[in-house]
């Protein structure tokens, strides 16, 4: 067993705990998921098992924990097949065919009966020369958990909350030639993953027997291989809320007047992941820059703020900065305000950037202008 996509290797996945299914970095899964095998294809097709199939069910509810699930989303313990069509290129002169590996037909001419089952890429291609990798996402995947389409998960703005998110065990199975499931122990069938992190590199990679936990055990015998992923495809938001403290805001035009340097500007900002799996940025720019030191924050989505920056609510934040430490050598200066939301989720690929947020506000300070005291002959009272 390899990889999550390209970039997270199976020991990469935490066991056990409140971080089970999460990466060892912390992060969910979303989008689209690609577990990478190794079959032993000759030996595997040579004795007469030449299928396998992926299945999953859900474990747990949106926050990871709950045993009660929305009845719109996915049920909890109920397996379904990862049926997606799975491909293999192959060079055939100048060209490059694809082969179907799966799911195999309920019936046809080319095969018995074997619902949902996927061959073992065979040792040979059905023509030409050799099998090739043209896009590793077709040639590499064994299955798709497309987790972004699971039911109740959000599809349209405005985004709503990701009711399939949860913990989700992935099995793997193998079949022989009759589309009976096989025992791996008494088959004698090694079940190994890598030593290394992935992205593996240029350098040998080498594996281990596979431990308890990843292993389907029935009465001490393993009857296929699981994993458990937390999958979370919820979209961040991002929300600056308007200046406050004791400067006198004006909340159309963005001038805030002072009295004296020791008046404060409260900032403030929502930077929401309902489940938390999400960082955030913020930063105050005065004129063109650089950014403010004592302005700035950074964390993640609804824990404890940093840098002074108190946490007022599940995911809001705020922090009263005096005038004097905004201003520095000037009387009157305009802000540029900037929040990023960056959602923690990945596909084994990369984080699914697709989810970020964010939002640009902007501000003054001023010192208010005297009084006018003008003469009768100016137009004015004196």
């Amino acid at each position: 067993m390899l990889s999550i996509g390209p970039g997270v290797a199976v020991r990469e996945l935490q066991a056990t705990g409140a971080g089970e299914g999460l990466t060892t970095a912390g992060e969910p899964f979303g989008g689209t998921l690609e577990p990478r095998v190794d079959f032993s294809r000759s030996a595997l097709i040579g004795g007469g098992i030449p299928y396998y199939r992926w299945s999953y069910r859900r474990l747990s509810g949106p926050d990871g924990v709950a045993a009660t699930v929305d009845a719109a989303s996915v049920p909890l313990g109920v397996w379904s097949v990862m049926s997606r069509d799975v491909y293999r290129h192959y060079k055939l002169g100048t060209s490059f065919p694809s082969e179907r590996m799966g799911p195999m037909p309920t019936a046809g001419a080319d095969a018995a009966p074997l619902p949902n089952l996927f061959r073992i890429r065979p040792v040979a291609p059905p023509a030409g020369t050799e099998w090739v990798v043209l896009d590793e996402s077709v040639d590499l995947a064994t299955a798709y958990l497309d987790s972004h389409m699971l039911a109740g998960a959000p599809t349209a703005a405005p985004w709503p909350d990701d009711l399939a998110a949860g913990r989700y065990e992935l099995k793997l199975e193998l079949f022989d030639s009759a589309g009976a499931l096989v025992d791996w122990t008494a088959q004698g069938i090694d079940l190994r993953i890598t030593d290394q992190d992935a992205p593996f590199g240029t350098a040998t990679v080498t594996s281990s027997t596979a431990p308890a936990h990843n292993r389907v055990l029935v009465g001490g015998a393993t009857m296929g291989f699981r994993m458990v992923l937390r999958v979370d495809n919820n979209r961040c938001s991002a929300d600056i809320q308007p200046e406050g403290g004791t400067v006198s805001p004006d909340p159309v035009c963005g001038f805030h007047n002072y009295a004296q340097p020791s008046d404060t500007a409260g900032l403030s900002f929502v930077a929401r992941h309902p489940n938390g799996f999400a960082t955030y940025g913020f930063s105050v720019t005065r004129g063109p820059g650089p950014a403010l030191a004592v302005a700035g924050t950074s964390g993640v989505a609804g824990a404890p703020g940093s840098n002074g920056y108190l946490q007022t609510g599940s995911f809001s934040y705020g922090k009263a900065v005096t005038v004097s430490a905004l201003l520095g050598p000037c009387s009157n200066a305009a802000y540029a305000e900037r929040l990023e939301v960056s959602a923690m989720a990945t596909n084994g690929y990369g984080t699914l950037t697709q989810y970020n947020a964010a939002d640009n506000a902007a501000f003054a300070l001023a010192m208010p202008c005297p009084a006018c005291e003008c003469t009768e002959a100016e137009g004015g009272t004196a």
